[in-house]
């Protein structure tokens, strides 16, 4: 994730967007996704 949505949604859901990125690790795309704060784990 590269950053938080500031726009208007539900309460307890967020927009977030960041990069698909290859097998390189090189950011071929952009990606903008609606979540659920409450199913969000964060990644060890």
């Amino acid at each position: 994730m590269i950053k938080t949505l500031d726009w208007t949604t539900y309460d307890g859901w967020i927009w977030l967007e960041g990069y698909q990125v290859d097998d390189k690790g090189n950011a071929v795309a952009r990606r903008t996704v609606f979540v659920l704060i409450e199913g969000l784990k964060v990644a060890g």
